[in-house]
Order: structure tokens, then C-alpha cells, then sequence
């Protein structure tokens, strides 16, 4: 059984998609993953009808190739119908459909969350003159909570685009937590900061979500404009 491959992982296949590991247990000549982030030269799928066609306002950019981003679980098995007929499926242990493994001859790298921090502390030690990412914020993020809940940053990994270094400003952070331990400390300083918030918000350095927070967010997640928050 593969035992290096763990939920949240990314693998960069040779030819340059990144797919999201899923689960925790793994054959031993492949990973379970699904496509999360496409080559756009891939993606010029004519025989698809054009609701199956995949939006341009999901792109994202490494170097000169243009990437969209995969997100409804139907267009995934569109992809790996399409493109990637080869991998060999899985049965589900629970459901009556099959998932993808990937064999290990096709992926070019393996992402792991936990080694980010490190990497871009080696490797962006004066950030003085660089434009703001959402790595830059994540990394930061992950360095307060350490400082403030006393959870090691060896406990702490980002994934999502910043793990596969197509992070744009607007991205979203995804962080995770390992360890059961380390996550109760989490959780535990988290409830504290947003329930002292109310009481002196400017004393603390993380808060929830306003009113005017979620809106902007909402903006910038639903596609169209068709549905009302208030909705």
C-alpha cells in the first residue's frame, strides 16, 4: 500500500494537470486523485456539447500556460472520460461508481502541503520588494497561528493553487492541520479569538467574517450573478 500520499496532496502529471489527492489509503502502484487544475490547450474537447464546456473565468496562469480550474465533481469524470480514459478506475468501497487511480509512471511530482512553509521561507527571505500573494498571506497566516496557538509549524501545510503555484491574489488560503492534538489547539484558540472578538476587536489579529466580508466573497465565488445572497 502507498503510505506517502495522504488528503490534500497534489500531483503534477507529465503532461503539466495537477490532480487533488483524495483519502488516505492508496494502492501501492498509484495514487487516487482527481483533476483539479486543466491545461487549457487541453481542454479543446469539440465533441463536448457546450454545456459540458469549461468556463474561461476559471484561469489561472504558471509561466506562459494557462490553467482552469476544475471545480463541479461532474466535470472532473468529464476530464477523465475525455482525456485520461487509461487511468485505472477503482471501485468505490461505498458507492456504486468508480474512482480514479493514477499510475505512478504518469505523475511528474508529488506536492505535499507540509513542505510549503519551509520551501518559501528558504527561498523568499526578503519579501520587501515582491508583490503580495496568496502564498505570501498563507505562509503569514500559518506563522500566527503557530505564535499564537503553540501548534508547530511542522503541523501546518498549505495546498490548494498556492501549493501548486498557481495562486492569484484573490485565491482562497487552504490550510491544514495534522495531528489530532495540534488541531484541538487550533480549534481551541480560533473559539477563543472570535468569542473576545466582539469585546475588543481591535486586540485581536484574526476575526470572523462581516457582513461586508461575505459579500465580497460571495461576489467573487457564484458564478453569474443570477442568485442573491439573500437567497
Amino acid at each position: 500500500m502507498n503510505d506517502f500520499s495522504l488528503e490534500g496532496d497534489m500531483i503534477r502529471l507529465r503532461d503539466g494537470a495537477f490532480f487533488e489527492v483524495k483519502g488516505f489509503s492508496h494502492p501501492s502502484n498509484g495514487v487516487v486523485a482527481f483533476p483539479r487544475y486543466i491545461p487549457s490547450n487541453l481542454l479543446s474537447l469539440e465533441e463536448l456539447p457546450p454545456q459540458d464546456r469549461f468556463s474561461p473565468r476559471y484561469r489561472r496562469s504558471e509561466k506562459d500556460r494557462e490553467y482552469r480550474k476544475i471545480y463541479d465533481i461532474g466535470k472532473k469524470f468529464l476530464i477523465l472520460q475525455h482525456l485520461y480514459p487509461s487511468l485505472i478506475p477503482l471501485k468505490h468501497p461505498r458507492y456504486s461508481f468508480a474512482i480514479p487511480q493514477v499510475p505512478m509512471h504518469l505523475i511528474q511530482q508529488h506536492l505535499h502541503p507540509e513542505d510549503v512553509i519551509g520551501l518559501y521561507t528558504q527561498n523568499f527571505q526578503d519579501k520587501s520588494h515582491s508583490t503580495p500573494t496568496a502564498l505570501q498571506d498563507a505562509v503569514e497566516f500559518c506563522q500566527l497561528l503557530s505564535e499564537e496557538s503553540g501548534v508547530s509549524l511542522k503541523n501546518l501545510g498549505i495546498t490548494g493553487s498556492c501549493l501548486g503555484g498557481l495562486d492569484q491574489l484573490t485565491s482562497d488560503i487552504d490550510i491544514i492541520v495534522y495531528g489530532y492534538d495540534a488541531s484541538l489547539k487550533i480549534r481551541e484558540y480560533l473559539y477563543k479569538t472570535f468569542r473576545h472578538f466582539s469585546q475588543d476587536p481591535l486586540s485581536q489579529k484574526i476575526h470572523p467574517y462581516t457582513s461586508d466580508d461575505l459579500s465580497i466573497l460571495y461576489s467573487l465565488r457564484v458564478p453569474g450573478k443570477h442568485i442573491s445572497m439573500s437567497q
